[in-house]
């Protein structure tokens, strides 16, 4: 098989003997440091550094990242330590062009959920890691559930979409957090997206303290009521977040929605948005999403790689089937293919595991052959709020390599709402505005 253009590989040999006498102690101290630095006021710079760090199979969503990208880039003297000691026992380390800070070694830290947290803490001592691993796990975890209590839990579009509240409401105040988190943790209290069996670790008073991290969590916080569009006097859409609330903002994306007069098209989550010179967030666009033989199809974005000779990859995946086959389409966009290729499908094996432990996930990017029939799909939702699942969108196409790929009208209206992810993983969604009219 020819290799696919922009396929992201990796290459390592370890010296497992030398890993075995060398890392352990290391990643121990690092451990413990990063969970004094939580402890200690600096959950921030932590999550930070898990939200920069290279990660693998991101749609999968099993937060396994680089182990020496993360700890380089927290910075400590531990976290050097640590680094040097993986870079050591690693005697062969190969990547591809589009990949980048990959090291040899992954390890698992959660981004958005702490529901595989108790799961991976017991493979963890089963193997035989050091407890304060897991430990540093558990406070991260903890400090990230609180945030996402305070912020009213779980949220999705479909609250913009259709105008409703997603989430319970924002509790401010370190008292009245302390408060939620208590009655959460002891079952008298539920919250959208969240699920006290899953974090009982947070009992613990050894991983997490309920009074510090809800004192921290109320000088961090998000405030969701700049989330509001004002109009300006030419017809603008325009929202005005504080500098110093968007420091708690690390991701942001537009979902848009197409109404195709029955119902709601959902055509994914981009990374495209624009902002004025003094910072305001535009909410009006040109109506237009990418295209691929100029019909517009769900698109979503997954990272950007700065490689070192100042290449720029931007990586999407498109829902499909490709000769009846479920997969998703790898989108690759760099700077010698600014409208980007389709460099191969990474096919599903399995949506519904429970257990991460038992999750196998498609790493790699398999050529699409000529002349193969390929249906996109999206979601979708009807006018009365429900989901109907997966759909067909637009017509049948053939694959070939000369497939235009491009950014084209909707040709129709269609509802675009932001959505920003905080340092807790928590997701706000703007309230959704018209487009095309």
């Amino acid at each position: 098989n020819r290799v696919c253009r922009g396929q992201k590989t990796t290459l390592s040999v370890i010296d497992l003997a030398e890993f075995m006498n060398t890392v352990p102690a290391k990643l121990s101290a690092f451990a413990k440091d990063s969970s004094n630095l939580m402890k200690n006021g600096e959950y921030q710079t932590v999550s930070d550094a898990r939200a920069g760090t290279r990660e693998f199979a991101t749609s999968s969503k099993i937060d396994q990242v680089d182990l020496v990208n993360f700890a380089n880039t927290i910075g400590s003297d531990s976290a050097k330590e640590l680094s040097d000691a993986i870079l050591a026992a690693v005697k062969y380390n190969r990547t591809s062009s589009s990949m980048t800070n990959a090291y040899g070694v992954s390890f698992y830290w959660p981004q958005k959920k702490a529901s595989a947290v108790n799961t991976v803490a017991a493979i963890n001592s089963n193997v035989g890691l050091d407890d304060e691993y897991n430990n540093c796990l558990k406070t991260f975890a903890g400090m990230q559930t609180t945030g996402q209590a305070a912020a009213g839990g779980g949220s999705s579009a479909l609250g913009s979409l259709f105008g409703m509240s997603s989430g319970s409401g924002t509790t401010t105040g370190g008292g009245d957090i302390s408060s939620l988190m208590n009655l959460f943790l002891g079952g008298g209290k539920s919250i959208p997206g969240l699920d006290s069996g899953d974090v009982d670790f947070m009992n613990d008073t050894e991983v997490y303290n309920v009074e510090d991290a809800s004192n921290y969590v109320a000088d961090h916080q998000f405030n969701p009521s700049a989330l509001v569009w004002d109009l300006t006097e030419d017809g603008y859409h325009m929202i005005d977040v504080p500098v110093d609330q968007w420091k708690l903002i690390q991701n942001l994306q537009v979902n848009m929605f197409v109404d195709d007069g029955e119902g709601y098209v959902d055509l994914g989550l981009d990374n495209l948005y624009a902002f004025t010179e003094d910072g305001k967030l535009v909410g009006d666009t040109d109506n237009t999403w990418f295209s691929i033989d100029y019909q517009p199809v769900a698109f979503y974005y997954e990272d950007t790689t700065e490689t070192e000779d100042g290449n720029t990859i931007v990586q999407g995946r498109v829902p499909a089937f490709v000769d009846g086959v479920r997969c998703n389409l790898i989108i690759i966009f760099d700077n010698e293919n600014p409208n980007g290729y389709i460099a191969g499908a990474r096919y599903d094996y399995s949506d519904e595991v429970e257990d991460p432990s038992d999750m196998t996930v498609a790493k790699g990017v398999t050529e699409i052959e000529e002349g193969s029939a390929i249906d996109f799909i999206c979601d979708y939702y009807s006018y009365d709020q429900t989901y109907i699942g997966s759909y067909y969108l637009g017509e049948q196409i053939s694959y070939a390599d000369d497939l235009v790929l491009s950014y084209e009208n909707v040709q129709s209206k269609s509802m675009i709402t932001y959505v920003l992810t905080d340092i807790y993983g928590t997701e706000y969604w703007t309230p959704a505005i018209a487009q095309g009219e």
